[in-house]
């Protein structure tokens, strides 16, 4: 049996993978069968995000090693749909977003998965607004050097000094033959992003521009596998918000914590003063809630450079929680 053909989604945090990942699951024939593998920096399931059907079979890897993909976790998960490669048509990885995809194209070659799998294309989601370079850059190379579609997403709310930085930063760590394209909302067309680029070049691995060790320094991660990395101290924390607040306290808590706290990226679910229940998605100070559809308790994740957490949880409290309201005498 040939190996089903596997797409990798990468990109830093807020960058818009999940949307561009749900256009391609929108994109599955019917009568296809997908699997999809989540590696999640929090502990926040990907399930409500993901446009998942029952043709779609979602995996996910939660709470793992926050700044580098490849842990026992991710191995294992990769060996279990291995073993029944034979029922699905297509894997799609989505990788964290402070994560390093070289590791995951490493584990991708290793076998079983090498037998069972076939990457044709890894696409690097970037944000035309977010300078992720300019927060880790050697993560940031990284994920745009491994690349062969990448997705400039956002240009919608992109400026045209926006635009012209972003592409001037990727032409210095691209290589000369990954293919790129505009986006917004993650909105592309999926036949083009999963046209096979590998197969067609007969490469298996992607050269990268930034070095694959620093001063031959090499990690252990708690699994006890190896990982080259000189990149931030990425962290996530999950916090419980107050039972009501307002949502202009809300968005002054993002604000806060992405100054303040050292907050990259937040997500979860809250429940605002009068009763509605609200899906946060922030990405630096910016914040984006929009109506929740799962019934579960109210947490809030946020991924960031050493978040603070007692900080982070005193602020959502002590400056976001509703003041009472006064009583009518």
């Amino acid at each position: 049996m040939d190996p089903v053909p596997a797409t990798i989604v990468t990109g830093f945090l807020g960058s818009g993978k999940t949307s561009l990942a749900n256009e391609l699951l929108a994109s599955a024939p019917p009568s296809e069968r997908w699997a999809v593998l989540c590696n999640e920096a929090g502990e926040e399931s990907m399930r409500d995000e993901l446009r998942t059907t029952r043709r779609v079979e979602l995996v996910e890897v939660l709470g793992g090693c926050a700044c580098c993909t490849l842990n026992l976790q991710l191995v294992l998960a990769l060996a279990q749909l291995a073993r029944r490669a034979s029922s699905l048509d297509r894997l799609l990885i989505e990788t964290s977003g402070v994560a390093d995809p070289v590791p995951v194209l490493r584990a991708m070659q290793a076998a079983p998965v090498r037998a069972a799998f076939a990457v044709e294309q890894v696409v690097t989601v970037v944000d035309a607004r977010h300078a992720a370079a300019a927060i880790d850059p050697w993560l940031w190379k990284r994920q745009v050097g491994v690349a062969d579609r990448i997705v400039v997403n956002k240009v919608d709310v992109a400026t045209r000094q926006d635009l012209e930085r972003i592409d001037e930063r990727l032409r210095g760590a691209a290589r000369d033959d990954a293919a790129g394209c505009w986006a917004a909302h993650g909105v592309v067309d999926p036949a083009r992003l999963l046209a096979p680029v590998r197969a067609a070049t007969g490469r298996t691995s992607a050269p990268v521009h930034a070095p694959a060790a620093h001063d031959g320094h090499v990690a252990q991660d708690g699994h006890g596998a190896e990982h080259d990395h000189d990149h931030a101290d990425y962290r996530s924390v999950t916090l419980v918000p107050p039972p009501r607040i307002s949502e202009q306290r809300l968005r002054e808590w993002q604000r806060a914590a992405a100054r303040h706290g050292g907050a990259l990226r937040t997500k979860g679910t809250a429940t605002l003063e009068d009763g509605r229940r609200v899906e946060l998605q922030g990405v630096g100070e910016e914040l984006r809630l929009r109506p929740a559809e799962r019934a579960a308790p109210d947490r809030i994740s946020v991924i960031g450079v050493a978040p603070d957490e007692r900080a982070l949880a005193a602020m959502l409290h002590e400056r976001v929680a509703t003041a009472p309201r006064p009583t009518t005498p």
